[in-house]
């Protein structure tokens, strides 16, 4: 009988480990930069901003997360004294979950993780063409993404995270973001 309690507390140990509360509502604000791959191979710069985030912990390996992202990026020419550019304007919705696993550092706590989700986008362009005026036109479409990041939590309460994104969209768009927060 010995044995069997020995046997099933070996087993039952790692999946009480699992089991540690690290679920937990978190907010934050940051930076993300976004660029394109353009129709000759290259990435192109598509503009920075800020972005605002929302995310549940449901454990120490699984994760929801909403954001909201608005970038902006402009080019600018003046020949002849005419002026020649172009704005661009893009906000980003996105949901996704994440998935990894937290390590406990003593109170620091890691979690590199993998995330898959959901992105829905409108780009706005300005044209500016001197004389002739300036027109703009926008696009908007919704895209499956994957990514990969590293969130660091400080005494339960504050964290940081790092992230890459890359849309499976016509432009294989990727977001690169650095976020702070609070962990409630």
């Amino acid at each position: 009988m010995k044995k069997a309690v020995l046997v099933g507390s070996i087993f039952l140990l790692p999946l009480s480990a699992l089991a540690a509360d690290f679920s937990g509502h978190r907010a934050g604000v940051g930076f993300i930069s976004a660029d394109i791959e353009n129709v000759y191979g290259e990435r192109v710069d598509w503009g920075n901003g800020f972005k605002l985030e929302y995310g549940y912990d449901i454990s120490r390996i699984f994760g929801v997360n909403m954001s909201y992202s608005n970038t902006s990026d402009s080019v600018e020419l003046i020949a002849d004294g005419k002026r020649y550019g172009t704005n661009l304007k893009t906000n980003t919705y996105k949901l996704d979950a994440d998935i990894g696993y937290t390590f406990d550092l003593n109170q620091f706590y890691v979690k590199p993780y993998g995330v898959i989700g959901l992105a829905s986008y409108k780009d706005k362009y300005e044209f500016h063409a001197g004389d002739a005026g300036s027109t703009s036109s926008s696009y908007s479409d919704t895209a499956i993404y994957v990514g990969a990041g590293v969130r660091a939590t400080f005494n339960d309460t504050i964290y940081t995270d790092l992230r890459i994104d890359r849309l499976t969209d016509d432009a294989f768009t990727d977001h690169f973001s650095l976020s702070i927060g609070y962990k409630f």
